[in-house]
Parts: structure tokens; C-alpha cells; sequence
């Protein structure tokens, strides 16, 4: 029922020609940020999810993350255990290496809306929308991201993780995944390749920048890392790029909690289950 209304919205969001001043618009509606808003009430609690700031949310694909499953829409698509999936199964045909349960999930919901799109002649959904519980494993919801980047039909889909945001309620926070085949970067194209991999007990900052070494610099709080980015940034003001890569352990409020550190430097965030970056 969800997807048919999200369906429904973009439908009311495609030009017409014909279209006057008196026909119905969004506002007329129930918008989508309450459409997701009720879901997630209704399943994880929008007091469940990490706190942060964003944008504003816009109509497209939702997906829920609690401790006993994974839902696209309101349809179940995964068992969860603690918010870890169950079978581990690694799906042949997923770069990243994703589960099966996950990589299938997707896939058949691409599927269905696609045929839901053609049917209604527009154009299938081209965003993400992860509502996770903060106290979910952060791999979880990396694989579940890869797993819909993945099998969506055609181009890669924008991602964001929704947040709660003081005075302005849900908010959604865009996101990057890193190629699932890692990243390499030809000699002399100056990009730092700014990383930092994390733990609750460390932070590892590495990139293309001489005060960071070889091996990186290591902190252990975000006020360490605060200073580490800061000079960074002083050095390399252009690069606004930052790669995440949270250890097992890591939960999602934990590494939304560092994205509200970096973002206002680094607002470009990708994230990465650990895939090579070379330069």
C-alpha cells in the first residue's frame, strides 16, 4: 500500500501540459515525510532513530532498519538477530559482497516497482530513504545501501540516512557508497582520499596529506579528530570529500553521530565496508 502511494506522489510530481492551478499538488495530500513519519512510529520509533541534522525529505524508496528486521515500504524483506542478518549467505552476483537475503529483497522490490512505474507511465524511483535504528550495526545498514545501489534497474540511486533533528523533526542526511570494487585514482589527479576508519575505541584518519604518514593518525575521541580534519582542511581547503568506514561494532548513531562532526567541512559522505581506495 506504501509503495502505490509513494507511486501516487511521483506521479503528482510529473509535468503535464494540461495541468492548471487548481489541480492537486503535494500540499493537498498526505505528504511523504509523514507517510514515513507514521511508518516508523508505527515500527522502530522515530525516537529510535540517530540524532543529526539534514535536508528535507523528499518522496522516493524508504527502507526501515530495526533489530528484528529490514523493511522496504511496509513490506518485510529480511530477518534481523540484534540488527545483524541471520544467513550470511553472500549473493553471487552483489560487487560488495552483500547478503543473498538482502541482494534478493531488493532486487524483487526493484522489480515490482518498476512494473508499478510502467504501468503508470513514470518514471521509477531515483531515491533512497534508510530509517535505522541508532543502535543498529552500521554494517547492516552499509549492506542493505549497497544491496539497493546494486539492483536498482539502470543508474545507482541517491542514498540518505534519516535523522532527528532539534525543532525540525525528520530530516534526511545524503550519503555516498564507495564503488563496490573499491576506488582507484590515477597519479597526478590530487585527490586526497581523505578516510577514516573508527571503532568506539579509535579513529584511524589516513589520505594523501604529509602530516598524516603512511599509516595514518590515530585518535581517540571526536575532538581528536576534529583537530586532525581541521588542519587537513587548512592545508587542502578545496576538498570537501570524506570516506567512512565503520569497524564491526560500530552502530549506526555512532557513525552518524561522527558525520554531524565532519559534515559542515566535509559535506560529501561515502561510505565504505572497507573496499581499497588507491591513489
Amino acid at each position: 500500500m506504501i509503495a502505490q502511494l509513494v507511486l501516487a506522489l511521483t506521479t503528482l510530481l510529473q509535468p503535464a501540459d494540461d495541468r492548471s492551478a487548481s489541480t492537486l499538488s503535494l500540499d493537498r495530500i498526505t505528504s511523504f515525510p509523514n507517510v514515513v513519519v507514521n511508518h516508523v512510529n508505527g515500527s522502530i520509533g522515530t525516537e529510535s532513530l540517530p540524532v543529526g541534522n539534514g535536508v528535507t525529505v523528499d518522496p522516493g524508496v524508504f527502507v526501515t532498519i530495526g533489530q528484528n528486521k529490514v523493511q522496504v515500504f511496509d513490506h518485510d524483506a529480511a530477518v534481523l538477530q540484534n540488527g545483524l542478518v541471520t544467513d550470511g549467505t553472500v549473493a553471487q552476483e552483489c560487487r560488495s559482497g552483500c547478503p543473498a537475503v538482502l541482494f534478493d529483497a531488493f532486487q524483487y522490490e526493484w522489480l515490482k516497482m518498476a512494473v508499478e512505474a510502467s504501468y503508470l507511465d513514470v518514471d521509477i524511483a531515483t531515491r533512497v530513504l534508510f530509517a535505522a535504528d541508532a543502535a543498529v550495526p552500521a554494517q547492516t545498514l552499509l549492506m542493505s545501501a549497497y544491496a539497493a545501489a546494486e539492483t536498482r534497474p539502470g543508474a545507482v540511486p541517491t542514498l540518505s540516512v534519516l535523522v532527528n533533528m532539534a525543532g525540525r523533526g525528520l530530516r534526511a542526511q545524503p550519503v555516498f557508497l564507495l564503488p563496490p570494487e573499491g576506488l582507484e585514482l590515477q597519479q597526478g589527479s590530487a585527490a586526497l582520499g581523505l578516510t577514516i576508519e573508527f571503532d568506539s575505541n579509535e579513529f584511524v584518519i589516513r589520505g594523501e596529506d604529509a602530516t598524516l604518514g603512511r599509516s595514518g593518525r590515530r585518535g581517540k575521541s571526536l575532538a581528536d579528530v576534529r583537530k586532525v580534519l581541521a588542519g587537513v582542511k587548512k592545508r587542502h581547503p578545496g576538498k570537501d570529500a570524506i570516506i567512512l568506514v565503520p569497524r564491526a561494532g560500530v552502530t549506526v548513531g555512532e557513525l552518524m553521530t561522527l558525520v554531524q562532526v565532519i559534515r559542515t567541512s566535509y559535506p560529501r559522505i561515502v561510505l565504505s565496508l572497507g573496499q581499497d581506495v588507491v591513489i
